[in-house]
């Protein structure tokens, strides 16, 4: 299990990680703007995942231009702690593109990115 601390002090969870490659699925052409932007509007949760609340974490207008990052992020999180106390915990998809991830851990990947995220502001409440 990964446990993660947001820079607000709430605990997170780690219950799903996907990894994939950002042009993956591109077999013609060069990226552009217009293939980015559709790259972009396809993200969604995993099917596996049900239906949660995403939060897609744009990237830089200049990386819009020309290249994306190289890999795309999915973290499942969630949090014991909820946002609206009538319910039992809350959660979020987040949704990044970054570099490879190299020698690093899981846990690094993901805190490196998922730490500043405003939880109260993006996530889900829900009831066990």
């Amino acid at each position: 299990m990964i446990d993660i601390e947001l820079e607000s002090g709430r605990r997170v969870t780690v219950d799903g990680f996907v990894y994939g490659r950002t042009y993956g699925g591109l077999l013609e052409g060069r990226p552009n703007r217009n293939v980015n932007k559709r790259i972009l509007e396809r993200q969604k949760c995993p099917s596996e995942w049900g239906s949660r609340k995403v939060l897609v974490i744009q990237p830089l207008d200049r990386d819009l231009e020309n290249f994306l990052p190289p890999s795309i992020y999915k973290v499942w999180l969630n949090s014991n702690d909820p946002i609206n106390s009538v319910f039992m915990g809350s959660e979020l998809v987040i949704i990044w593109f970054d570099e490879t991830p190299g020698e690093r851990s899981i846990k690094d990947i993901i805190e490196k990115r998922v730490r500043e995220v405003d939880w109260d502001k993006n996530a889900q409440d829900f009831d066990y």
